[in-house]
């Protein structure tokens, strides 16, 4: 047990990356912290999240499933079982091979949500639930780690958009069911 400790706080330790850039050389200026987010070149381009939510299993075709969960800032609730509120989120659609809400493993970022092993990510800064038309910034490549964590999950995303921005960072946590 003291040995897996050991490991996972190693791990964690390399996990820590910045959230500034020297000539596309990121280096441990600013660290990230637990359940943050960093997405821009310039130390401060951060946000920190709380919660996350998922929706249940959907079947695209044989073996084939797609969940979706929503990991939001604090400023984020469940009103019978719809997520209200206005600031950060990250949406994320994984699509697996079994009916899990989401499974552990290496995922590759990109748009391709046919294809297991496949997550789209995306981002907004400013999401108001009270609004239709939301933007979303999209992280075009990459990769996403999901690891099981204490009753949770542990995820980790390294990944940059269209413009080449780097977007990283981790939660961890529980997922709350939504309806």
């Amino acid at each position: 047990m003291k040995k897996s400790i050991l490991i996972f706080s190693a791990f964690l330790c390399l996990l820590l990356n910045s959230c500034s850039n020297d000539d596309g050389f990121y280096r441990l200026v600013e660290p990230v912290a637990l359940n943050q987010f960093c997405y821009g070149p310039n130390i401060g381009d951060d946000f920190n999240v709380a919660k996350a939510f998922n929706s249940a299993p959907q079947m695209l075709s044989t073996d084939v499933y797609t969940t979706t969960v929503i990991i939001t800032d604090s400023n984020f609730s469940l009103n019978t079982g719809v997520i209200v509120g206005m600031g950060s989120l990250v949406t994320l659609t994984f699509t697996g091979n079994q009916n899990f809400a989401i499974q552990s493993g290496l995922y590759s970022i990109g748009d391709d949500t046919a294809t297991v092993g496949n997550v789209s990510v995306s981002y907004s800064l400013d999401f108001d639930t009270a609004q239709q038309l939301n933007e979303s910034i999209v992280i075009q490549n990459g990769y996403l780690r999901v690891r099981p964590y204490n009753d949770g999950f542990a995820i980790e995303i390294d990944g940059r958009n269209e413009d080449d921005v780097r977007f990283h960072g981790n939660f961890l946590g529980n997922l709350i069911l939504l309806n």
